[in-house]
């Protein structure tokens, strides 16, 4: 896809960005080895670039880590009154790489040249092209011919494994990544991590990835012709995935992002009157207006199917298990605005609230007993720091935002836009997968637009 040729330098700076290298492929790496990583990075960077962090800390000075790590340094003030120590270290703990990747970047990496940032995108990419195929035969031999014990004689799937490639993918689309996902893990747990919210983020940033490689980049044709099979790929899985918000991410936002891409004022009306063209098709097709089964069993399915979308969203706003949580989160937010409830006992507060209306609601007793958490990244840091952590970091995001904006990086700004509607629907950013989400590439593109300008 792009040049893969490394820089010339010492072998511990190679040493150094390969490591950088191994950890974007953390979407298809279990948990220990990504901790292994990490480590390896940080030490080797520190030992092999300690040079260039006299010359950047002279340049740069602390500035720009404040900058993006000072919502995390107050989320580690909250343990002062947090009760559950426990709890609230170990969210510090997984979050150490919100302070470890931007020292790494900023400060210790080797020079970072356009060229090296575009390898470690595209080495994501690559991650995730791994993840679609490792996933392909993780749902078939495990969910294939499922025996429900409870429904004698109900056999789900029957003979997935056995059949061919075009029948297998037939039978995934016609039930539910949801579905097939569940019965899958009752057989075998996957040691990568698996969540469809996850999963979909990164597919829709892979295709943002490749639609600007396919636009903007220099590539031979061949490669161009690569980043557009990458481009549908990524699609159909996002879209089988079904999260709602990465679905209208893809739908509404990446149709923007190649009308920015395209560079002549000839090139984008034609762009627009194909695009006003196709929606007309689809929205004229009822593809998005099918009727529900009748049986409860294929009616909860088919809320999981994207054709259901309208049907979906209605049906959340009406009485989803969503409600539940963000009745609980603005009922704890109220208690305590200014300074939250501490990093350590938000899930404990959680549980409670659940608790005290789950004899009333089944939606808050099915929230107690899953141990929901709040499903929205803004409200945990309010829930956790009150309202000043919440402004800090919304003050982060507009801030790089602009930044991205004023350097005409437009990827940049569509990877904020991505991240920030993830945020409101799942707290992302407290699991690892999503902490590193946040750090790698947010870190690589202020390095890019304002560290490298300055070094260059």
């Amino acid at each position: 896809m792009l040049k893969l040729s490394l820089s010339k330098g010492t072998i511990g700076n190679e040493i150094s960005f390969l490591l950088l290298l191994g950890l974007c492929f953390f979407p298809i790496l279990p948990f220990g080895i990504v901790s292994a990583l990490i480590i390896a990075t940080a030490i080797s960077s520190v030992f092999f670039g300690y040079k260039s962090f006299n010359k950047r800390w002279k340049k740069i000075s602390v500035k720009p880590l404040l900058i993006n790590i000072f919502f995390y340094l107050i989320l580690i003030m909250t343990l002062i009154y947090s009760d559950n120590l426990k709890v609230g270290w170990r969210r510090i703990e997984v979050g150490l790489s919100f302070l470890i990747l931007p020292i790494i970047i900023f400060y210790f990496q080797p020079r970072l040249t356009k060229n090296k940032i575009n390898i470690l995108l595209s080495t994501f990419v690559a991650s995730n092209l791994i993840l679609i195929i490792y996933l392909f035969f993780y749902l078939v031999n495990n969910a294939s011919d499922y025996d429900i014990v409870e429904t004698k004689g109900l056999i789900l799937f029957i003979g997935l494994k056995d059949k061919g490639f075009i029948d297998q993918l037939t039978t995934l689309w016609d039930s539910t990544f949801f579905e097939v996902l569940y019965y899958a893990r009752k057989v075998k747990e996957s040691p990568i991590f698996i969540h469809k919210t996850y999963l979909s983020q990164s597919m829709v940033w892979s295709i943002f990835i490749c639609t600007h490689f396919l636009i903007r980049s220099k590539i031979r044709w061949y490669f161009k012709g690569v980043n557009v099979l990458l481009i549908g790929l990524f699609s159909i899985v996002t879209i089988y995935f079904f999260s709602l918000v990465n679905t209208a991410i893809l739908i509404t936002l990446l149709p923007f992002y190649i009308l920015f891409l395209l560079k002549t004022k000839k090139a984008k009306i034609i762009y627009i009157i194909s695009g006003i063209f196709l929606v007309g098709i689809i929205i004229s097709s009822g593809v998005f207006k099918p009727e529900l089964a009748n049986n409860q069993y294929r009616k909860n399915r088919d809320y999981e199917k994207p054709s259901h979308i309208l049907l979906n969203i209605n049906k959340m706003l009406e009485k989803d298990i969503r409600n539940a949580l963000t009745t609980c989160n603005i009922e704890l937010i109220k208690e305590h605005p200014l300074l939250g409830h501490g990093v350590g006992d938000v899930q404990d507060n959680l549980q409670e609230c659940y608790g005290k209306y789950a004899t009333e609601k089944k939606i808050f007793k099915e929230a107690q007993d899953r141990k929901l958490n709040s499903h929205n990244y803004y409200a945990f840091l309010w829930l956790s720091g009150g309202v000043l952590l919440v402004v800090i970091f919304v003050w982060l995001l507009g801030h790089n935002f602009f930044i991205g904006i004023r350097e005409r990086d437009i990827l940049y700004v569509f990877f904020l836009l991505i991240l920030s509607l993830n945020l409101i629907t799942e707290n992302t950013m407290t699991r690892i997968n999503g902490i590193l989400f946040f750090s790698i590439f947010n870190s690589l593109f202020y390095y890019k637009n304002m560290i490298l300008k300055k070094n260059a």
